[in-house]
């Protein structure tokens, strides 16, 4: 029990379905040394169903910074699905720290957001959704005197607007005939209109503390690849740039996950 290390390993080898041996192994769970932030990730895993290890899991998580979190939030939106309840001490955990930090508020929501359309956990993910939105819609005031969780909620839902209109620029670029250079003639026409339907500032969706407001044209172009990503050049509310890389039928969550 003085191992940290060995924690994972004891709680393998544990017979949960034995209800005298996972009383005892309950026990010990508070008598041992305190594992690190990284180990708790795998006593979330489908493997360990016992509420009390996934429970102590997330509170060796409430040790993690913000910072390090982020650095988890993908994974730990994935183990939501091995929770036995929506209101679990996990999806709890995560939905209280986005009140405090607009990056895991936005990156939170993103990554619940597209989990809705799994045909088999789509309806957990849902729920967990509603329960974002309440949480952070009821918020008063931010540590950062940001804006009240009413505000910042429509914030971050003007970027699913912006999405939408990506989406429908690169589905008409990608319908030109003729050379790249016509693709990209047609994009520089077609990408000041993506602003008068999203009508207001919006926060990047990759980097929150940027406020986009428009779009610079000629400075916006396609990359040489079959899916013909887009390189978007958007104009910031403190009068400067921000280039983002767009791209549509490729999944980039893999990437994501594995960097």
């Amino acid at each position: 029990m003085s191992k940290k290390k060995c924690f994972t390993k004891f709680g393998r080898s544990v017979d949960w379905s034995d209800i005298k041996e996972a009383k005892q192994a309950v026990k010990l769970i508070a008598e041992w040394e305190t594992i690190d932030v990284a180990d708790a990730l795998e006593l979330l895993s489908p493997e360990f169903e016992r509420e009390e290890i996934r429970a102590y899991a997330v509170r060796i998580l409430e040790r993690a910074d913000d910072e390090e979190l982020q650095c988890y939030l993908l994974q730990l939106v994935q183990a939501l699905r091995f929770e036995r309840s929506d209101m679990s001490h996990l999806a709890l955990f995560l939905i209280d720290r986005t009140s405090s930090n607009i990056g895991i508020a936005s990156f939170l929501r993103w990554y619940v957001a597209v989990e809705r359309h799994d045909p088999t956990f789509g309806k957990q993910y849902n729920n967990i959704y509603k329960m974002l939105e309440n949480s952070m819609t009821k918020f008063v005031g931010r540590e950062d005197g940001g804006d009240n969780g009413a505000q910042l909620w429509h914030s971050l839902s003007l970027q699913d607007k912006l999405v939408v209109e990506l989406c429908s620029v690169m589905k008409n670029v990608r319908d030109v005939h003729g050379s790249a250079q016509n693709k990209i003639e047609k994009l520089r026409k077609l990408l000041p209109g993506i602003f008068s339907e999203v009508t207001k500032p919006t926060r990047s969706p990759l980097a929150l503390a940027v406020i986009i407001t428009g779009v610079v044209p000629q400075e916006s172009s396609i990359f040489k690849s079959a899916l013909h990503p887009l390189c978007i050049t958007f104009k910031t509310e403190v009068g400067g740039t921000s280039k983002i890389i767009f791209k549509k039928g490729d999944d980039l969550w893999q990437d994501q996950l594995v960097i």
